[in-house]
């Protein structure tokens, strides 16, 4: 699925990054991408899918692509101690992007498209499972969730998201917002930025806001802005607002992007190329 971009200030001032495609993980399977500079629109609501998103130029022309081990062979069997059922889950984990190969990673195996010859090919899975948590330790995360760190220039950024009043915490109160929170290395101040509203989620067709949390943090390849996607916890009523954020040292500002046509789905990973935004969706 591909999006032009409403504010198109999310992006500036970085040249390099010229449009914004975003890739869904939908029922199982991987949708192609597609790249969309601004100012145009789509000719065809449904347009056949390209091979990939990746912008041809005579520098990816010469790439090497990598190939996968030779005595490797795809299965549906699932390792442990996943069940029988988990098999049929090939719903994308994170993506991972370099000079030859753009990868999604999934728990049975990586689906790897290749710059070079612009050719898919299956690789054994580089996802690890996340440890399992106790849950007094999950209980005080959500009472008090720990802030992330990020690096540019060297400087260190301290970032995390949270519902305010917190229904976790001794705080009593109904929810009312999702707290995007964000210390720069210049301050010891917060900055307190408003993703959606109580009243936001209730319009989007919503009963509650889920527990939002951060679910990627990347650097421009530019190297002069941070961008965060943000998901939240869905079912019985409770939903959120899809997110990205990105904020530009130089300029101290920090812009919010919620394209209306994802509004409810989840933006599980985000990868920056050099002219477009990869987002994985879960809807």
């Amino acid at each position: 699925m591909a999006y032009r971009l409403d504010k198109p200030q999310f992006l500036q001032p970085v040249r390099r990054l010229s449009a914004v495609a975003l890739c869904g993980a939908l029922a199982g399977t991987v949708l192609s991408c597609q790249r969309l500079p601004h100012g145009r629109e789509p000719t065809d609501p449904r347009p056949a899918p390209p091979s990939a998103s990746v912008p041809e130029t005579s520098e990816a022309q010469d790439t090497t692509c990598p190939q996968p081990p030779a005595d490797f062979v795809p299965t549906l069997v699932p390792p442990p101690p996943e069940l029988f059922w988990e098999q049929f889950d090939f719903r994308i984990r994170s993506i991972a992007t370099d000079a030859e190969t753009v990868r999604f990673v999934s728990p049975g195996q990586d689906f790897v498209f290749c710059r070079g010859d612009r050719v898919w090919q299956i690789f054994p899975s580089t996802w690890k499972r996340a440890p399992e948590q106790d849950w007094e330790s999950y209980s005080a995360e959500l009472a008090d969730p720990p802030f992330a760190t990020i690096e540019l220039d060297g400087r260190t950024y301290r970032y995390r998201v949270l519902l305010d009043p917190n229904p976790f915490s001794d705080v009593q109160g109904v929810r009312e917002r999702a707290v995007f929170e964000l210390q720069t290395p210049d301050s010891d101040a917060l900055r307190r930025t408003v993703l959606y509203t109580q009243a936001e989620v209730e319009r989007s067709g919503g009963l509650g806001m889920g527990i939002p949390r951060v679910t990627a943090a990347e650097i421009t390849p530019a190297g002069d802005r941070l961008v965060w996607s943000i998901a939240f916890s869905q079912g019985e009523g409770d939903t959120g607002i899809a997110t990205l954020a990105s904020y530009t040292p130089g300029e101290n500002a920090l812009v919010l992007l919620q394209p209306e046509a994802i509004a409810d789905q989840q933006i599980t990973d985000v990868a920056i190329a050099s002219t477009e935004i990869v987002a994985m969706l879960r809807p």
